[in-house]
């Protein structure tokens, strides 16, 4: 446990809130290229991989991770002494899902993209 002195809640919020934009960025994107992408690979009869699917079935419910690390944002940073380890692992989750996120739309975009031109070729 430690006391949190105001620089190091300036420094927490800072990268609690750059996580939560960057959640919150994957998520619009998702709702935003996700009906696309699926109308795409149908209407174009291509088989979505395992991935795609995944993401499919999945990024409606992806709004609920950024309120997640906005709740253990808000709960860290309203301590007047927080643990090391609770506020470690917050920023990782934070950051991480946003990372996580964000690599798996990529892919799920990509990936039959790349297979659909590999048989073009």
């Amino acid at each position: 446990m430690f006391e949190q002195s105001r620089t190091q809640l300036i420094h927490s919020g800072i990268l609690f809130g750059a996580g939560i934009i960057w959640q919150t960025y994957a998520v619009v994107l998702a709702f935003r290229n996700g009906p696309v992408m699926k109308d795409l690979m149908e209407s174009l009869g291509v088989e979505l991989p395992p991935l795609t699917q995944a993401f499919v079935i999945t990024y409606k419910f992806w709004p609920s991770l950024p309120i997640i690390s906005l709740i253990v944002a808000t709960d860290i940073l309203r301590r007047k002494t927080a643990s090391n380890l609770y506020l470690f692992l917050g920023l990782t989750y934070t950051v991480g899902a946003a990372l996580v996120l964000h690599a798996w739309l990529n892919e799920a975009w990509f990936l039959p993209l790349l297979s659909i031109l590999k048989q073009v070729r």
